[in-house]
């Protein structure tokens, strides 16, 4: 079945996530990074990382299930203990230049890592599942190109506010939540590792400012908007700012559908729209999980 998620007679904006290239069965997961990178010889990145965010869910590391989620959330103590510095001892200076050289190297590999795993992800036997509307214009959260290479969008219509496989700059991936770097603990062995440490995660903001204005003629073209369709984004705080951007630039009348594949979705859309202040009567969803694909004619009036 071709689900129809088009209206040519609108002015479209798709958002799409990466729960469009899962219900395309592109191993776009996190989980599926933590199979590549034990595949390609770099299990002992592997090992640090779930050293270093040892946060988990009945026993499985969130780390390869929430990743940008967890390295907002990480805990410098943690990190500190991983690096083998132990709070009780006196203040080596050059015991921690040691162990700080290390958390670097590991958190400078993940956006490389990222790409090359992206780069390696398989579109090539991929089939389109839904009617897209070719004339629209396409905010992409993925690094994969399903769109231009499957769906065949032009790519003056898609912005990969993110990055992309083919781009010769780095991906965008990390948390928005950069921290103060300022410790108050009154002992410089825990105050002085732990500020250097925050000091390198904040290295991993998205810097999400600086994405909008690189990306501001997109951004300032949707002013004719009047439809927007959501495809398989998880509606998390991390990217809530871009949305923001989107809701204040389009028509103030436009309308919203958001599709859902489970309950999960659901609750995560009801969240969402109260967040960005979106009335009940400006916006739909859509079931992606079944027969009720088509988003009728009425539903984006």
């Amino acid at each position: 079945m071709n689900p129809n998620l088009s209206n040519l007679d609108h002015n479209m904006l798709y958002i799409i996530g990466n729960g469009f290239d899962l219900a395309h069965n592109i191993k776009s997961k996190y989980s599926n990074f933590a199979s590549w990178l034990y595949l390609n010889d770099h299990e002992p990145f592997v090992e640090n990382m779930e050293k270093m965010f040892p946060m988990s869910d009945y026993g499985h590391p969130l780390i390869w299930s929430d990743f940008e989620g967890v390295l907002g959330r990480y805990n410098p103590a943690y990190i500190q203990s991983y690096m083998n510095v132990n709070p009780a001892d006196i203040y080596n200076k050059n015991d921690v230049n040691e162990s700080m050289a290390t958390v670097k190297k590991i958190v400078r590999c993940i956006r490389p890592l990222m790409k090359e795993w992206a780069k390696n992800i398989d579109i090539s036997t991929v089939e389109p599942r839904f009617t897209l509307n070719k004339e629209a214009k396409y905010l992409t959260f993925n690094y994969t190109k399903t769109l231009e290479n499957v769906y065949y969008i032009p790519q003056k219509n898609i912005c990969h506010i993110h990055g992309c496989v083919d781009s010769n700059e780095g991906l965008i991936v990390g948390h928005v939540q950069p921290r103060d770097t300022i410790i108050y603990t009154g002992k410089d062995e825990e105050e002085i590792p732990q500020s250097e440490i925050i000091t390198t995660m904040n290295k991993l903001d998205k810097c999400v400012k600086k994405q909008l204005d690189k990306h501001s003629i997109f951004f300032d073209s949707l002013g004719n908007i009047d439809s927007v369709v959501v495809i398989g984004h998880s509606l998390t705080m991390i990217d809530e700012q871009y949305f923001h951007e989107v809701k204040r630039k389009i028509n103030s009348d436009a309308y919203w559908c958001f599709t859902f594949y489970n309950q999960q979705d659901k609750s995560n859309i009801d969240s969402f729209v109260k967040r960005i202040n979106l009335s009940s009567d400006k916006y739909d969803t859509c079931n992606i999980n079944n027969n009720d694909y088509e988003i009728k004619k009425s539903t984006l009036c």
